[in-house]
């Protein structure tokens, strides 16, 4: 065909039989057929046909359609089958689409029905569609814009879309599920040609139902579109049921894991068997423990054993087997409901408690038994010591020799003892059981105190009634008694019924008591009179006894002592070293806790009125009978105050003497001035315990200023500040000369002038000690302690410390500045060797042992080192012309030139010897060094030294050649300076003035 086609070019397709049309995709609309086509698309005659409106088209087949047109394009062709309803009946065509260009170049659609089928609806058709009307399933056509096109009667009922398909809705099909993001889905899946399966909510008549859906796209058999085919089922029904089963399900497994927590935290050991089949339907750990089979607990929880699988592990454990398997008989008859408890006895010694009752399902039927096993061997064991217990202190109470009363408080019967007749020399016959027996045979005397004993336990004040008193015998004598007894029983009003007692006789014990008392007595005047200090303490530390001599050494009372431990608090007392002595480790409670006497422990005790004693103490245990630990202990202390003061005097001296000795060493260990001076104000300053320590030195006007300090933190520092005393200026120190010692307590009573004062307030002084530093006659200075914080009565032995020390430093100074000044000669004689005497800076010797110690620094450190090698040019020319004198003169400048250009510490400039100079520069390459010679070469130009000879200038110039280098193990500095002598020969062959590089590799 033509490539733009006219209607005029398609009057030979008319005469065809075979279906062809033109259709303009972009317009929408019919653009030319033929006859036959006119008969397929069921027209009336080609106009109206042409005039058709089809804009109605779905937007899916629209959109598919303009993706024929990409297709089109590419010269491809695309085959359908579509269905046409001519006169009413369906035909089935097979389309061949093409693409074809009209006016304007644009793209239509040709299609040439090259097939035609027409099969009018058979037999079997019908028949699926009588189907279609009958089933419950719901089936339903929607134009791909959710326009339902039909729904089978159980959709219809279901939704009645058909009824209304022009409702508002924009998208019928959507508007069904409850949850659009499923519709969503939906259409997702049948775009890309997928069926989409699930299970949704959606709106029915009916309201909010389940169903199962089936969603997928195919072809309209009337227009040949993309249609939505929907098959739905209710499922409402089954998905209640289902969420119901999973309910119980999920309750039953709450309430098995709740039963198993139960069990397997229980002591007691649960089985199950179904009586019917032999399995074993549950078990916990406790019930294996109990049965010992915990090796076939895994075994047993897999279902692979039955109850007849465990038995022959569980019989060995059964004392009585024959007894057992005669208990089991009555557990085995379904009749038998009743719980059944008994008692199983164990090879081990162990006594087991068996429970077994049936289990029977909903429908009452037997089918199997639960049984609970408990291990109750330690209740047997408590059960039977209580009751050898009980045998035991029956036998015991008898045979101690206590005697046993029993109260009936309601009616005032006693039962007495035979023991409790015999103890006051009665038969048994001759006492009867009344109360009164017993009330008129104690003593008047203790009658009252005993009856207020008795009342205070009956109204609950005491746990237990405990009294001491005497009663009459059969003889006329009285026995001491000690009587103890407690309520068993009270009424619901509280009131008591039952009261049971013993007694016991304790008249020997009186007897031995009132021996002891007498013999305290006696032992307390004696100890009374001693000059030591006894104290007696209870097994419990608590004093019960101390003599006068205790409450004056230790200045407290009797009062203020009885009672007390040696672990209160309230005591004060400190080692030798003066740290805290412990009341654990008091000599006392020593031997309290392990029962050996201490002897001579020093102590010192700080009393009352803040003094401070010290005691040498002296303990020993005292034991009753048969007591391995002491039941008191007596501890005897002396007062040994004045010798101990005597001694730490001693060693304060001592000490003293020590610390002067050590400042004196550590200011003898250095000469170095500064250092000699900052040891001894430090020193002196924590020795002291003072703020501020310095040395004043004096200047030859007698002005001074402050050179070494040591302050304590929070004080002002004064170093370097200057301090001119008129006094001092007037006298030149005459006061001092004599090495006279000022003590100044507190200045505001020193008698200071209104001046002095003012100073010494801004200097924060309130109290202060000054010793003068003497060299022979001469007063160099004074080294003084400030106290700033308070006023301070300084001791003899500080005095006596600052002057020795004051000795020692003038020594250690004049020792100082001998030093110093033999450092300053050796300095000289060391700098006459190293420097050029001409011209004042380094010489040949100098520059030998710098190239040496740089070349191997940078050996080791692999950096470069640059070496100038400098030579005055004509400088021969210009000593013959101007004189040996003048030429000296232009060496000293040049010298200066090179001092001005060589500035790094690290650099070296050197006379290398007659005109020549030298310079090494560490850590330098070539480009750097080269920099260098050009500074020098400006300097020698800013110098502009007169030179008439010289054939270069008129003014002294250099030649210089430059090495450098990285050094290496087989190199030498001798290598550098040939390098170096290489590069000047260069310069002076290059016509002098200037600078040459050799770069060594």
């Amino acid at each position: 065909m033509p490539k733009n086609i006219s209607v005029a070019d398609l009057i030979a397709f008319d005469r065809l039989q075979t279906p062809i049309w033109i259709y303009d995709i972009q317009n929408l609309h019919m653009w030319w057929a033929n006859q036959s086509a006119v008969r397929i698309w069921n027209a009336q005659s080609r106009e109206e046909l042409l005039n058709r409106n089809f804009s109605d088209i779905s937007e899916s087949t629209h959109t598919r359609m303009q993706s024929y047109l990409q297709e089109f394009q590419q010269g491809k062709t695309i085959t359908e089958n579509w269905i046409f309803y001519p006169e009413g009946k369906p035909v089935s065509v097979r389309c061949l689409f093409s693409g074809i260009q009209i006016e304007q170049g644009r793209m239509a659609m040709l299609v040439e029905a090259t097939t035609e089928f027409i099969n009018q609806i058979d037999r079997k058709t019908l028949r699926s569609i009588e189907a279609l009307r009958h089933t419950t399933v719901m089936i339903s056509l929607y134009t791909m814009d959710g326009v339902p096109l039909m729904q089978n009667p159980a959709a219809l009922r279901c939704y009645r879309d058909t009824l209304h398909p022009n409702l508002s809705v924009e998208n019928i099909f959507l508007s069904h599920f409850v949850d659009p993001n499923v519709a969503q889905q939906a259409m997702k899946a049948i775009h890309f040609g997928e069926i989409f399966s699930t299970e949704a909510q959606v709106l029915t008549t009916e309201g909010i139902q389940w169903h199962e859906i089936d969603i997928r796209c195919t072809r309209d058999p009337v227009t040949g579109n993309s249609v939505i085919l929907v098959n739905e089922k209710n499922i409402t029904k089954q998905k209640a049921a289902l969420q119901e089963r999973q309910r119980a399900e999920s309750e039953l497994r709450w309430r098995e894991a709740l039963l198993r927590s139960m069990t397997e935290n229980s002591l007691l050991g649960f089985f199950v068997v179904d009586n019917r089949t032999d399995e074993i339907l549950y078990f916990n750990h406790h019930f294996c423990k109990i049965w010992g089979i915990e090796h076939l607990e895994a075994q047993m929880r897999l279902g692979a054993l039955k109850n007849n699988d465990i038995i022959p592990d569980c019989i060995p454990l059964i004392a009585d087997v024959p007894a057992f398997a005669e208990s089991c008989k009555p557990l085995q008859s379904e009749e038998n409901r009743c719980m059944i408890e008994d008692e199983i006895s164990f090879v081990d010694g162990r006594t087991i408690r068996r429970c077994s009752s049936q289990i029977r399902d909903t429908c009452d039927q037997y089918f199997g038994r639960l049984y609970i096993f408990e291990d109750i061997t330690p209740r047997k064991q408590i059960e039977a010591a209580l009751k050898t217990s009980e045998e035991r202190w029956q036998y015991a109470l008898e045979g101690n020799g206590d005697a046993v009363w029993d109260l009936n408080a309601e009616t005032n019967e006693v039962f007495f003892s035979r023991r409790w007749k015999e103890m006051l020399g009665f038969a048994e016959h001759e006492i009867g059981n009344t109360l009164s027996e017993w009330e008129q045979r104690v003593h008047s005397d203790d009658k009252a105190r005993v009856y207020e004993e008795i009342s205070k336990h009956l109204c609950g004040e005491t746990q237990q009634y405990v009294s001491e008193y005497r009663i009459e015998c059969k003889d006329g004598t009285y026995k001491w008694i000690l009587d103890r007894g407690q309520i068993s029983s009270r009424a619901e009003n509280g009131l008591p019924l039952r009261m049971l007692g013993t007694h016991t006789d304790i008249t020997e014990r009186k007897r031995i008591e009132e021996a002891l008392r007498e013999s305290e007595q006696r032992y307390r005047s004696v100890i009374t009179a001693m000059a030591e200090g006894i104290v007696l303490q209870q097994s419990d530390g608590r004093i019960t006894t101390c003599n006068d001599s205790a409450e004056k050494i230790l200045g407290l009372t009797a009062d203020q002592m009885m009672g007390r431990t040696s672990t209160d608090p309230r005591w004060q007392a400190i080692h030798e070293d003066g740290s805290s002595f412990p009341g654990e480790t008091h000599p006392a409670i020593v031997t309290l806790r392990t029962g050996k006497p201490q002897f001579n422990v020093i102590m010192g005790v700080h009393k009352p009125d803040g003094s401070l004693t010290w005691i040498s103490i002296n303990s020993q245990p005292l034991f009753e009978s048969d007591e391995s630990k002491p039941s008191a202990v007596v501890a005897s202390f002396t007062d040994i105050t004045v010798g101990k003061q005597a001694q730490i005097a001693l060693q304060q001296q001592t000490e003293r003497e020590r610390m002067v000795y050590a400042i004196a060493q550590h200011i003898r260990e250095s000469l170095n001035l500064d250092e000699i001076l900052n040891t001894t104000v430090a020193e002196v300053r924590h020795f002291l315990q003072t703020d501020r320590v310095i040395i004043y030195r004096f200047q030859p006007d007698w002005s001074g200023v402050i050179v070494t300090e040591s302050v304590a933190a929070g004080w002002q520092s004064i170093l370097n500040m200057e301090i001119t005393d008129n006094y001092f200026v007037k006298t030149q120190g005459q006061c001092y000369q004599e090495s006279t010692l000022r003590v100044t307590p507190d200045i505001y009573t020193a008698g200071f002038s209104p001046c002095h004062i003012e100073l010494l307030e801004k200097l924060q002084v309130r109290a202060k000690l000054v010793v003068p530093i003497l060299q022979g006659d001469r007063l160099w200075g004074l080294l003084v302690a400030h106290h700033c914080s308070a006023s301070r009565q300084w001791q003899p032995w500080e005095n006596e410390l600052l002057q020795k020390l004051a000795t020692q430093l003038a020594i250690a100074i004049q020792q100082s500045e001998l030093y110093q000044q033999l450092q300053r000669a050796n300095h000289q004689l060391e700098n006459m060797a190293m420097v050029d005497e001409l011209t004042q800076i380094a010489n040949r010797r100098c520059f030998d042992n710098r190239l040496n110690s740089v070349w191997q620094y940078l050996l080791r450190e692999q950096g470069f080192v640059s070496l100038l090698l400098c030579d005055i040019d004509y400088f021969k020319q210009y000593n013959d012309t101007y004189g040996h004198a003048t030429g000296d003169d232009c060496l000293r400048f040049i010298a200066q030139a090179f001092k001005q250009s060589v500035k790094r510490s690290r650099d070296l400039a050197a006379r290398y010897g007659g005109e020549e100079f030298v310079v090494i520069l560490p850590n330098t390459a070539s480009d750097g060094a080269f920099y260098v010679a050009q500074k020098i070469h400006q300097a020698l130009e800013q110098l502009n030294i007169p030179h008439a000879a010289s054939p270069v200038k008129h003014h002294v110039t250099l030649s210089i050649g430059i090495a450098t280098v990285i050094p290496t193990p087989n190199m030498v500095p001798l290598d550098l300076i040939e390098a170096a002598d290489q590069a000047l020969y260069q310069a002076k062959a290059n016509g002098r003035n200037r600078s040459c590089i050799n770069q060594l590799s």
